[in-house]
């Protein structure tokens, strides 16, 4: 199944979302792609997650596998392009917000077979070092038999996983190490520094666990279709992509995963002005409001989007505000303009070490006026 074909979300209607009910949601139709984004904003509270919760239960309808409930009602109803919903012909993944890259410890090489029933029983995350070893051993062996386009194959898809980790990192020069006789994977850094996936920070840690079990699912398609150049087709949703990620990260999130998986649908779930903003054709949708961003939520500043997208009164802090208040306040009193003065310096010296230079430069502004003021003709 092409792109052209795959059945892409153009739409959610939504049966009932804790006190929201009986609502749209327009994605509509790419840009030059058969498919748009949707990335679903608002208060806590506003049904993100229950949202993300009710696609996975229509998944689950649409497509039974074993161990899932027919009847089980969703409260979403996507609506798509094309008569059955073909999911087993592409990639499908609910990453949650909790989640962290635990992965096991390896001993052994596992067939394809016995990998696969593990992945059944345990989920694909735990076992994502077990795929990487069962592959850097299966290219050993292509090397000793002298298969030099399976070996060609094996070399190209760590080459791309070093590449995507050095993007993740931000550093060139990092290296995927393997070691054979702990059967351990090791992340080295430009300085020497070396690190195993159980030892990555929290915010690398969700990453790179969306990233790995992605790639795992491209490469299991791939082998499927018998097409190493295969992107698949796919939707995956994410419950907030920027968990315990450093602001500049959060904003390389999306365009990486999108740049990566470039057929997959992502509908995410955030609280991130930089997720919110970082790529184009996607729909932004405020559940607060019920209402579609306009395109230049892309260009905004995030001053701009925390104030018009996310619900807050304005751009600074609660601390920027009180003082604001506070001189808002002496300006609008009915002291003598000498007592303001001295107010307003009183203010100032109290609270400059937390002014911002714009903040600072209009509170000095308006001391410097009042001293003009008073200053005889």
């Amino acid at each position: 199944m092409t792109a052209e074909t795959f059945p892409y979300f153009t739409a959610l209607h939504v049966n009932d979302c804790y006190t929201y009910r009986d609502f749209d949601i327009p994605i509509g139709e790419g840009d030059g792609k058969p498919f748009r984004h949707l990335i679903l904003t608002g208060r806590n509270g506003s049904g993100k997650t229950t949202i993300l919760r009710g696609i996975d239960d229509w998944i689950h309808i649409a497509m039974p596998k074993p161990g899932w409930s027919k009847n089980k009602p969703s409260n979403v109803e996507p609506k798509f392009e094309g008569n059955i919903f073909k999911i087993k012909t592409g990639i499908y993944r609910y990453f949650e917000a909790h989640r962290k890259l635990k992965v096991k410890d390896v001993s052994s090489v596992q067939s394809e077979n016995e990998f696969d029933h593990n992945v059944s029983e345990q989920g694909l995350s735990p076992l994502l070092k077990q795929f990487l070893v069962n592959r850097k051993i299966n290219q050993a062996f292509a090397i000793i038999e002298k298969n030099g386009d399976l070996a060609e194959k094996h070399d190209k898809f760590f080459e791309n996983l070093e590449s995507i980790f050095q993007n993740i990192f931000v550093d060139k020069k990092l290296k995927m190490v393997f070691v054979p006789k702990e059967f351990e994977f090791y992340l080295e850094y430009s300085n020497g520094h070396r690190a195993t996936f159980n030892y990555l920070s929290d915010g690398y840690s969700a990453f790179i666990s969306i990233v790995l079990e992605l790639l795992v699912q491209v490469n299991k398609a791939q082998a499927i279709q018998n097409d190493n150049s295969l992107d698949p087709c796919g939707i995956v949703l994410i419950d907030e992509p920027e968990s315990h990620l450093h602001l500049e990260m959060q904003y390389q999130v999306m365009p990486l995963l999108t740049r990566l998986f470039p057929n997959i649908q992502f509908i995410v779930a955030t609280h991130s002005p930089a997720v919110a903003s970082s790529i184009k054709n996607a729909t932004v949708f405020d559940l607060t409001s019920k209402e579609v961003a306009p395109d230049w939520v892309v260009g905004s500043s995030f001053s701009e989007l925390m104030q018009v997208h996310f619900g807050l009164d304005n751009e600074f802090s609660n601390i920027a505000d009180g003082i604001m208040a506070a001189s808002q306040k002496i300006a609008d009193s009915a002291k003598k303009p000498e007592e303001k003065l001295s107010a307003l310096s009183q203010l100032f010296k109290e609270n400059e070490r937390y002014l911002s230079p714009a903040f600072h430069l209009a509170l000095e502004s308006q001391i410097l006026r009042l001293e003009k003021a008073l200053k005889p003709a």
